[in-house]
């Protein structure tokens, strides 16, 4: 989306490329380990793919990627400070537009890796090594 958004837009990153990139591997990280956790608890793809956009399509509207949350109402709010992707667009925005270095941003990097940590244990440990089954 960040290239797409550049090329076709001519968006500026006004921030930290590096940096950008680093919160953009970390998101690709938890998130997709997340994703798997989700799937493997599902009996097949289909249910899968509905429960990922269950998630996410929500997700998306309460954590400020398309709707700033200081404009949200206030239980909105608390909701959006549960889910690591509010977390994630705090990141990403810092570097990229605001030039942020990390050590600005240690509550979100800190949530985004206990994320990781626990989605890459949950599955190591249960989820997706004890359920996945090719269907």
């Amino acid at each position: 989306m960040v290239a797409f958004n550049v090329l076709l837009f001519k968006a500026e990153i006004t921030g930290n490329m590096f940096w950008g990139l680093v919160v953009l591997t970390m998101g690709i990280l938890t998130f997709t380990s997340m994703g798997i956790a989700l799937a493997g608890l599902c009996r097949n793809t289909d249910v899968a793919a509905a429960a990922g956009m269950a998630i996410s399509l929500p997700m998306q509207f309460v954590c400020g990627t398309l709707f700033p949350i200081e404009e949200m109402p206030t239980l909105l709010r608390h909701i959006a400070r549960a889910l690591p992707l509010t977390y994630f667009v705090d990141a990403l925005r810092g570097a990229l537009l605001d030039g942020g270095r990390p050590s600005e941003y240690v509550e979100d990097w800190t949530v985004l890796l206990g994320c990781l940590a626990v989605a890459f244990l949950l599955n190591r440990k249960c989820v997706a090594v004890k359920t996945f089954r090719w269907e």
